[in-house]
């Protein structure tokens, strides 16, 4: 049965939601050369296996915000489901890429989860849906600088040369007040990692504010919406929140673009 747990929020808390990192530059061509002649492998890492709900309540001279979550933990295994999106996205942009899921075995990938959740330190004190930045010198941007040496000794003793470490808060489903359309937001860190030098070779928070969200059934509340039918709703937003992140209609926001395997090609203007 998933679990839920209830708080009353200010409006103050939507900051969380919306704030913004300082993007790290591209890389520079000879990186992204090396990145695409290189070996990759995927993990995405969901820490929290969590929903995350705000609802607006109109209270005629303030709005609140009742906050809630729901856990999904043993019932969705989100991070083999949503690597395989990452990695099928990141194929498309040209890269030799593979899932942990389809490159190790589920004793190694149990054996090794503790590692990541100690490189997930981050991601876990991002459980209201913000970023958390770790200011100490093993971090850059708010990502880790070098992953655990025999999680590194693995992926490379299974042939790879890189790693896109991605990891995410969870979903959060925002319902607004006064009858308008809700938003969502699935903020995710990158971190592309260098295996043979143990290099973190890019990495940023970034997070997506989407409003394109399916309008919900008259009668239906937000829980229902996500998770009715074994969660229908929260895999089919989830991945379709990914997608955003390597086709979004402006290009200069794309990952591809983001992490410098694509460049903006400026037209001359017309004589």
């Amino acid at each position: 049965m998933l679990k839920i747990v209830r708080l009353i929020v200010s409006l103050a808390v939507i900051t969380l939601f919306t704030a913004c990192a300082t993007i790290t530059p591209p890389l520079t061509d000879d990186k992204t050369k090396n990145l695409r002649n290189g070996k990759s492998v995927v993990i995405f890492s969901d820490p929290n296996h969590q929903i995350n709900y705000l609802e607006d309540i109109y209270m005629v001279l303030a709005v609140s915000q009742e906050a809630s979550t729901s856990s999904y933990n043993g019932i969705w295994n989100s991070e083999k489901d949503l690597a395989a999106i990452h990695t099928e996205e990141l194929s498309k942009i040209g890269l030799d890429v593979t899932s942990i899921h389809d490159s190790m075995s589920s004793t190694d990938i149990t054996e090794f989860k503790p590692l990541l959740d100690e490189l997930d330190s981050l991601s876990k004190s991002q459980s209201s849906g913000g970023f958390g930045f770790n200011k100490s010198g093993d971090t850059e941007n708010g990502v880790h600088k070098k992953i655990n040496n025999k999680l590194r000794l693995k992926l490379k003793e299974k042939g790879y040369d890189y790693l896109f470490w991605i990891s995410s808060p969870g979903l959060t489903l925002h319902l607004k007040a006064l009858g308008l359309p809700p938003w969502q937001y699935f903020n995710h860190t990158y971190r592309v990692y260098d295996l043979s030098r143990n290099e973190l070779v890019w990495g940023s928070p970034l997070g997506i504010l989407y409003t394109d969200v399916e309008k919900i059934p008259e009668g239906q509340t937000g829980k229902q919406f996500l998770e009715s039918n074994n969660l229908a709703g929260l895999k089919r937003d989830t991945k379709k929140i990914i997608r955003e992140y390597y086709n979004m209609k402006d290009k200069s926001k794309r990952i591809s673009y983001l992490i410098g395997l694509e460049k903006i090609t400026k037209t001359a203007p017309a004589n």
